[in-house]
């Protein structure tokens, strides 16, 4: 039999106690951050040692525990005297200057080591307040952060305890330390500084409980809509309009007439968020009284500023019966400022309609296509257009005659969305000798989009003579198979592409492998191929579009997720 080797034990080892445990754990954290290096001497830790020390063994435990208290204490006394010196700049020096800034970056970067410190000159609320601000901004930073610990509930406590004091000072620094915090205890304190802070401290109480949603906040905030001090009405106003709470709007509506500007003017600002039908009627009459009463010769600069603040107003909230109403007004006015603010509105409305996709719109907006303004003419072409209105193609064919080459291809556009067959002869009409080049262009695309590609032959001839003349032009090829990728033919411009990258007379051959990947990936047979060619563009340097905005890549990414240079095409 083969005898067993008696196991070798360490007493000293087992027989430690935690503590001597711990200071070894605390060491190789020490080592490891480079805040000390192995010591392999038991020679004294002086200024006077040797440079070249005897050799001995290794550290007995006793050596090691002192060695680690030595450093950890080093270390907690460095700490301490960095933040007491950062102190002393931000105490020294003008808020705001580069020095303190910096000082206070440095307090950030100390990280939950300096707290303790700083929510002490807090709590004493310091006579420097520049001090207790920069404390408590580092504090708001150390808290806000998405690490949780203990040590943040134990922050937390002491800034509610000092929420609750009775000094308005620190009242004030423990909300800025407590400015992100979601915590719905602090609501009765919060509610408590509204009814009794300052200025400073109302005002943050009132920011905190908007991000609460807090609807107890409302009966206090209306005891503030009647306040002496018209900041905090301009405050009651606009935190009002964040709650929204029921039947609000009508409280607010009589602040139009607060003899503050500011007031007045963050009112409207309000009334956007609590908008209803009763307040557009409000507003309306309101714009009506502004502007019937408006000298448009030397006119009252506040009564003009208002009225464009409410013409701004109803161009975030307007339905059709307030286009209507500016409809009026733009043919009524003759000041500059109440038509551009008019004209504004307009195109508020009509760009939220095109957001939004609301089509009960629609029958009011169709009316200003004949309008003589070119700005609100081409934005509810677009609206037709997005929403594809039908109903609004007989207000449109007459825009096709009027000679003005933007709005013609805006026109043509709009009819190739709507592609209603009975516009053929109207687009035909665009075919003809003397029309702009890019509107023939359009109309052969409309045509072809509802069956009829009489047109496209003006469109392809360019391309197809310069192949006459040379059959090696590869960006002759690449243009008909731009052609054919619009008219949806994918497998005829991916032949057109293939042919174009063989030839050798081509301007940029990542683009057009980049046109290729995009085109595969619309006909989503072969994604594969989208892939391959969209690596080979990428990695010979094309700085165009980026496939991860493009909609042509959609059902690129939809397997293959987000399109990075690094994780999916191989590019650099």
């Amino acid at each position: 039999m083969t005898e067993k080797k008696p196991q070798t034990t360490h007493p000293h080892w087992f027989s430690m106690d935690s503590r001597i445990i711990n200071h070894i754990f605390i060491l190789a954290a020490l080592l490891s951050l480079g805040l000390v290096t192995p010591v392999m001497a038991t020679a004294p830790l002086t200024q006077d040692a040797p440079e070249n020390p005897p050799e001995t063994g290794p550290l007995s435990i006793e050596e090691m525990r002192r060695v680690c208290d030595t450093k950890i204490q080093e270390e907690v006394a460095r700490v301490q005297a960095q933040i007491e010196n950062e102190l002393n700049i931000i105490r020294n020096n003008p808020s705001g200057s580069e020095v303190t800034r910096r000082a206070e970056g440095s307090l950030r970067n100390l990280g939950r080591v300096a707290v303790d410190r700083l929510v002490e000159e807090i709590s004493k609320n310091g006579n420097n307040p520049n001090v207790s601000r920069a404390c408590s901004r580092v504090i708001s930073h150390h808290l806000s952060d998405s690490q949780e610990g203990s040590w943040k509930t134990g922050i937390r406590k002491q800034m509610h305890a000092l929420l609750q004091g009775d000094n308005a000072a620190t009242r004030v620094l423990a909300l800025v330390c407590l400015e992100n915090d979601d915590d719905p205890a602090l609501v009765p304190d919060l509610l408590s500084m509204l009814d009794t802070g300052g200025f400073e401290g109302k005002s943050r109480a009132a920011k905190m409980l908007t991000r609460l949603d807090s609807m107890e906040a409302v009966a206090p905030l209306k005891k503030l809509l009647n306040d002496e001090n018209y900041q905090l009405r301009k405050l009651a106003v606009t935190t009002l309009g964040k709650i929204n709470p029921p039947g609000i709007g009508q409280d607010l509506l009589k602040h139009l007439d607060d003899p503050s500007t500011e007031v007045k003017f963050a009112t409207y600002d309000a009334l956007v968020d609590v908008a209803d039908s009763d307040i557009r009627r409000s507003l309306q009459a309101r714009l009506d009284r502004l502007a019937g009463g408006l000298d448009e010769i030397t006119p009252d600069p506040i009564q003009l500023k208002e009225i464009e603040r409410t013409l701004t107003t109803l161009g975030a909230i307007g339905d059709g019966e307030v286009i209507n109403d500016l409809r009026d007004l733009l043919r009524k006015t003759t000041h500059l400022r109440v038509e551009q603010a008019t004209e504004n509105a307009l195109l508020a409305i009509m760009g939220r309609v095109r957001k939004t996709g609301d089509r009960s719109m629609l029958a009011a907006i169709r009316p200003i296509l004949k309008s003589n303004k070119s700005r609100l003419k081409k934005e509810a072409l677009r609206v037709a257009r997005d929403l594809k209105d039908g109903g609004a193609l007989p207000d449109i064919y007459p825009i096709l005659e009027s000679g003005d080459q933007g709005l013609m291809k805006l026109s043509v556009q709009t009819i190739a969305a709507i592609a209603d067959p009975s516009s053929r002869s109207k687009l035909r009409v665009m075919l003809r000798p003397g029309t702009p080049q890019s509107v023939v262009v359009e109309a052969a695309y409309a045509l072809a989009k509802i069956g009829d590609y009489s047109g496209m032959d003006k469109v392809t001839a360019p391309s197809r003579q310069l192949l006459q003349r040379d059959r090696n032009n590869g960006d002759a090829m690449v243009e008909l198979g731009n052609v054919y990728k619009r008219l949806e033919k994918h497998t005829e411009a991916i032949n057109w592409y293939r042919k174009a990258l063989k030839s050798s007379r081509i301007y940029n051959r990542s683009e057009v492998k980049y046109r290729l990947a995009a085109t595969y990936s619309l006909q989503n047979q072969n994604l594969n191929n989208a892939k391959a060619h969209l690596q080979q563009s990428m990695a010979e340097g094309y700085k165009g579009k980026d496939p991860n905005l493009d909609p042509e890549f959609e059902n690129l990414r939809n397997q293959f997720g987000p399109l990075t240079k690094e994780t999916q095409y191989g590019g650099k």
